[in-house]
This record gives structure tokens, sequence and C-alpha cells, in this order.
């Protein structure tokens, strides 16, 4: 399969390597674990808010109506995520019952 030219080579490997790149998120000492889960979900999710906001701003009016319904989709996904963020963050910091 080849690689698609917009993703930048070696990206998978990033990703991959990210995590074990950054020992301080996987810490057991760490003060508060829904933070830095909610941090690092929500970092994502507010870049690509951003960008699908701003190429609705940009491009909106030219976008086919097929597109519009992409752009409209990513933003609710979104915002299914930040909720689902929120969600796990709330039940990680409430007392065990």
């Amino acid at each position: 399969m080849a690689r698609d030219p917009a993703i930048p080579a070696g990206t998978a490997h990033t990703c991959t390597t990210a995590a074990a790149s950054r020992p301080h998120l996987t810490s057991a000492g760490s003060a508060d674990p829904a933070n830095r889960l909610g941090h690092e979900l929500r970092t994502p999710l507010t870049a690509i808010r951003g960008y699908a906001e701003a190429l609705a701003d940009e491009a909106g009016p030219q976008l086919s109506a097929e597109h519009r319904r992409w752009l409209a989709a990513i933003l609710r996904g979104v915002e299914r995520m930040q909720g689902a963020v929120e969600l796990v963050e709330d039940e990680l910091r409430s007392p065990a019952a």
C-alpha cells in the first residue's frame, strides 16, 4: 500500500513511541491522573476543532454539500469526545463507591 504523501514519513513510528518518550505521563507517583489524561486527550481534540473551524470559516462557502457534511461530522465527533473526556475525568475523580 502506498504512503499518503500528505502524511509525513515516520509519523506512525512517532505515534507509537510517543508514550515511551514521556514517562511522566505513566508515572504512578503523579498527583492527578485525571488531569493528565484529560490534557492528553483534549490537546489533539483542540487542534482538530481549531482546524475544522478554520476550514469552515475560510472555505465553508466554497465547499460542496458533501464536504460541509463531513466537516459538521468532524465537529460533532469532537464535541462527543470532549464530553466523553469530561465523563472519564469525573469518574476518575469520584471517590470509590
